[in-house]
């Protein structure tokens, strides 16, 4: 991957970004929120221990569309064993050396989706785990703009000679952005899916036909899978669904 990244682009932050935060936010007292918005001492790199590896993923939107990336030798979390489920994924990938965490994730909208984006800052960020809750977390921050999500997970990776594969902890650390010119696969990946919310979310809860996806919206840029075949999301796709669900049940 090279080194290019797009400056970043600047977008004010609307109402319905800061009421997401503030919604999600209602456990807190009003002391704690500040604290929350200022940061803390946490640095991101430890929560996955030693030998994680960091990366960025993206909940990008153009128009009033999510757009992901279709790898269907990915391995969806949430099916585990399951060898014949593809996923859609967060645009993203791992920080280079001498990388920030946005400067990272600009430029993989770039080499995957193959278009400038503007990044949205959000107030509170919280950690997501497989299989727990939710919660805002304090941590050292430096950047102009912060993450909605970071998500830390250990999964075995699909990709390379057999012998070479082993299971990777990443720590992703998740931004909002808006895609400034139709996204288009880029040089790393064959294909984007394009869906709404509420796909997401059933695609969240069960793998689905890429049929029943289409049937309900989302559109697929570049070679499609067979109509039968099934799908899940994984990564930031996978945790973004899950924080979504606990915003509904909430």
């Amino acid at each position: 991957m090279g080194r290019f990244c797009v400056p970043y682009q600047h977008r004010l932050i609307d109402k319905t970004d800061m009421d997401d935060d503030r919604e999600f936010s209602s456990e807190l007292s009003s002391a704690e929120i500040p604290a929350l918005i200022r940061g803390g001492t946490l640095e991101l790199a430890e929560l996955g221990g030693p030998g994680a590896e960091l990366s960025t993923g993206l909940i990008l939107t153009w128009r009033d569309t999510l757009v992901f990336s279709l790898e269907t030798q990915a391995l969806p979390l949430g099916a585990r064993g399951a060898r014949d489920i593809g996923a859609f994924v967060g645009v993203g990938g791992h920080l280079e050396p001498g990388e920030g965490w946005g400067q990272a994730a600009v430029r993989e909208a770039t080499e995957e989706a193959n278009c400038p984006i503007s990044l949205g800052d959000s107030a509170i960020t919280y950690l997501c785990r497989q299989d727990q809750t939710p919660r805002p977390i304090a941590y050292r921050w430096e950047e102009p703009y912060r993450p909605l999500l970071v998500w830390v997970a250990t999964f075995p990776l699909r990709r390379g000679p057999e012998s070479q594969r082993r299971p990777i902890t990443l720590v992703n650390a998740v931004f909002r952005a808006a895609a400034l010119s139709r996204p288009r696969p880029g040089a790393e990946v064959n294909a984007l899916i394009l869906l709404d919310q509420e796909t997401l979310i059933h695609a969240f809860a069960a793998p689905r036909p890429v049929s029943e996806l289409l049937a309900m919206g989302a559109r697929i840029i570049g070679p499609a899978p067979a109509p039968d075949s099934l799908l899940a999301p994984g990564g930031s796709a996978y945790f973004y669904g899950q924080w979504l669900g606990w915003q509904s049940n909430g």
